[in-house]
């Protein structure tokens, strides 16, 4: 171990030879490299001691997400501690914090793909689409991108009709709900609150039976069947967030961006959409540049000519008015998004 923390300490730890001020100090510095869970985690049996003549050590970390820390255990000896690791231990014992690598993982195996939980666990935590408490809901698909699936991100688009278009076509898909609402018939008491908090795959619907069938990891079945009115209710919580997949090949690819005409935004922001939209144009005409591309009355392709290189003021209303729309769109977006722009 680093971060100010000797081996001989943890051995000390786990044969309970530290004083409680030794154990108070270790904890604190552990705190401090940010290895706080470290400590619980292998008294509570969430690390095992192991000789290596025990146990295949490689082909237990094939199933678990594990870190490997090498110290003495006894004298003449050396045995390896299987710490799991505090952070993704915490996600995968909350409910639904893993749901969305699960649902990946099945739509990546219902396709052939071969592939192992702890792999994509490894891939969500260092390309850092997993956080603390689970996936956020806009990195949901990373891990089916990653194996260069086509994936499309729906708010706020489709309807049950939708769904049902999209299966026929054999789209694979991933719809974000509340929990409870989906366990809730219809007339049950339930709270206002929208807590989005659980990702699903939608495998089939039946509008004569008011059904859905889903793989839902919060039940461990391969397979569920919900009433449609709870899955309707507790779709719209994510703003009816649908994840849409299917191989390269067999992707029908509409472009569908996300509505945010029902966005207003804070007065404050309207200074921002010129700033943007002239930037914006900066930028394009940066790129066009670095590329070879020059000013010219008419667009050359041929000579690298475009009409449009040339300073935001001098453009015609009408272009400056495709780079302010990019400007205000985008403003909306973030604040669709639950996040807030702040100005120091």
């Amino acid at each position: 171990m680093k971060h100010m923390v000797r081996d001989e300490e943890l051995t000390a730890y786990l044969e309970g030879r530290l004083s409680k001020a030794e154990i108070s100090d270790l904890k604190q510095r552990l705190e401090a490299s940010g290895e706080s869970g470290l400590l619980d985690h292998l008294l509570y049996s969430e690390a095992l001691l192991l000789e290596d003549s025990e146990v295949d050590m490689e082909q237990y970390f094939q199933r678990e997400p594990c870190v490997k820390i090498s110290i003495p255990i006894k004298s003449g000896s050396e045995s390896r501690i299987l710490a799991l690791d505090p952070m993704r231990m915490a996600a995968a014992k909350k409910d639904g914090y893993l749901c969305d690598l699960e649902c990946e993982e099945y739509i990546l195996l219902s396709l052939g793909y071969d592939v192992k939980r702890k792999t994509l666990l490894d891939e969500a935590y260092n390309n850092k689409w997993m956080k603390e408490k689970g996936m956020p809901i806009y990195q949901i698909g990373r891990l089916l991108e990653k194996y260069k699936l086509s994936v499309a991100r729906k708010y706020n688009q489709y309807t049950i009709q939708d769904i049902a278009e999209c299966l026929k076509q054999g789209n694979k898909l991933i719809a974000v709900v509340n929990a409870e609402k989906l366990l809730q018939e219809k007339g049950t008491q339930e709270s206002d609150a929208k807590n989005p908090n659980h990702a699903i795959v939608i495998l089939s619907i039946s509008t004569d039976t008011n059904t859905i069938c889903l793989f839902d990891p919060q039940t461990g079945n391969d397979q569920d069947t919900y009433s449609l009115n709870s899955f309707v209710r507790a779709w719209n919580d994510s703003q009816n967030f649908l994840v849409v997949s299917n191989t390269r090949d067999k992707f029908e690819y509409t472009p569908q961006p996300i509505k945010v005409d029902d966005i207003d935004l804070d007065p404050s922001l309207n200074d921002l959409e010129e700033i943007l939209a002239e930037n914006n144009h900066e930028l394009w005409a940066f790129d066009r540049k670095k590329e070879g591309w020059s000013y010219g009355p008419k667009r050359n392709d041929d000579k690298k000519e475009n009409p449009d290189m040339r300073p935001y003021s001098d453009l015609e209303d009408s272009e400056k008015q495709y780079d302010r729309n990019m400007a205000i769109n985008t403003l909306k977006l973030v604040q669709k998004m639950g996040y807030k722009i702040v100005k120091e």
